[in-house]
């Protein structure tokens, strides 16, 4: 076979340019299509193909009965891998599947869209620890003891439901939370909030007492009593203060915190992620203990100590960064919003300050500002009494500043925050300007 074209003015050469002799048979089919390539990456050239010469012979080595084997060789390597792909992704499927649906039973959260209400119920009256003292109240019981839940009454509100003053006829006072009606992931948060307080006990932890959903569309949580409400109302100043904390109320405030989440993180089984710590969900009792309550948005932790759901929780001022970027909550992101909140009771002021707009209204960010001109101090509560301790004010600002530094690799566990606040361990040189955040 040759074929010649010379439709250039460039002379043929006298001897060939490129020329080399291969046995293709052993590769190539008998008939094939020849063609020619070339390329010189992102230079531009000009290639001129001044004449060819292509010559075959068509003596092949192997005859057809051997082409035979070699198409039925390939045909079966080509069906054993296919087979052992298959084996392997059917055993990959039913392994992950397996481990979704062991996590979705342990983490007792079932998605609302797939699961209809009374579903739902039945996993909660099924699956709640029956050796423990929290027990199944009747809707007229609650309703009796709250007034028939009387406005005069309510405590509090949040984003699912109200909270309400009761008194049950033994004369026992508690606190009914009553969920919104209609609300997809208010039936949500009271299955969670059931399912992970049923099984912690902690002195620093609000104490579950019950619940009731024997009425349709009423979900009903009912929490031990604390006498002296929310810790967001002794903080900030303005009509809803009752009464200035004390430096030592507050520091004891902190530190009963900081137990509460160790015992969370590392102590209970299975380990828990708050996910929304907040001075509105700290509690403090007669004795102004601080309850840690409202677990709502918990989750149960996974083995990278971190949550497997795929939705930020919490409220502004208190959601650590990296939860809008990896949508994965973690100890650490519970560890951001301590820090917060251990701010706010140094600073006597709100995780979103309003006043501090130069900060964007962050008062995490206010107080690196200040500590960056080395005027730390000068950011505490003024309200704060004349008997104050200026070395454990200073305290406590850092750890809030050490829990609240940007890249959460640097933040510390609670066990070392907690030996941080009694003065057993130090608190790590920070440096001026809050690191990993941009500037």
């Amino acid at each position: 076979m040759a074929h010649n074209r010379s439709n250039f003015s460039f002379p043929r050469p006298q001897h060939p340019t490129l020329s080399y002799l291969l046995n293709l048979s052993d590769f190539l089919l008998e008939k094939v299509t020849i063609g020619f390539s070339a390329s010189t990456g992102l230079s531009n050239q000009m290639h001129n193909l001044i004449s060819w010469n292509f010559s075959s012979q068509t003596s092949w080595s192997h005859d057809k009965e051997r082409l035979s084997i070699i198409i039925i060789s390939l045909v079966a390597v080509f069906v054993a891998v296919v087979a052992v792909i298959l084996i392997i992704g059917v055993g990959v499927y039913r392994l992950n599947y397996k481990k979704r649906v062991t996590s979705d039973r342990d983490l007792h959260m079932p998605d609302p869209s797939d699961l209809k209400s009374h579903e739902v119920l039945e996993r909660v009256d099924e699956e709640t620890n029956p050796n423990r003292s929290p027990r199944v109240y009747s809707y007229e019981e609650l309703s009796r003891a709250t007034g028939g839940f009387s406005q005069d009454l309510i405590l509090g509100q949040g984003g699912f439901g109200r909270v309400y003053k009761g008194s049950l006829e033994d004369g026992e006072i508690v606190a009914v939370k009553r969920i919104y009606q209609n609300s997809q992931d208010g039936l949500r948060q009271y299955e969670s909030e059931i399912a992970i307080i049923d099984s912690l006990s902690h002195p620093n932890l609000v104490p579950l007492l019950g619940w009731c959903h024997d009425r349709d569309g009423e979900l009903l949580l009912v929490y031990e009593y604390m006498s002296n409400g929310s810790l967001d109302k002794y903080l900030f100043t303005g009509e809803a203060q009752i009464r200035t904390l004390r430096w030592n109320e507050r520091f004891s405030i902190v530190c009963d915190l900081a137990s509460a989440l160790h015992h969370l993180h590392v102590e209970s089984s299975p380990r828990v992620l708050h996910r929304d710590i907040k001075s509105s969900n700290i509690m403090l009792d007669c004795n102004f203990v601080a309850r840690l309550g409202d677990f709502g948005l918990a989750r149960l932790m996974e083995h990278d100590n971190t949550s497997r759901y795929t939705k930020p929780g919490g409220t502004p001022g208190y959601i650590a960064p990296e939860c809008f970027q990896t949508w994965r909550a973690s100890s650490e992101s519970d560890v951001f919003s301590f820090g917060a909140v251990a701010l706010e009771i140094a600073c006597g002021r709100p995780a979103l300050d309003r006043d501090l707009t130069f900060c964007n209204m962050s008062l995490v960010n206010w107080v690196w500002s200040m500590h960056e001109m080395g005027q730390i101090l000068d950011a505490a509560d003024k309200l704060l009494d004349k008997e104050r301790d200026g070395v454990q004010i200073e305290r406590l600002m850092l750890v809030g500043l050490w829990c609240s530094i940007h890249d959460y690799r640097q933040r510390p566990r609670m066990q070392l925050v907690l030996e941080a606040l009694k003065f057993e361990a130090e608190v790590p040189m920070l440096p001026c300007r809050v690191p990993g955040q941009p500037h």
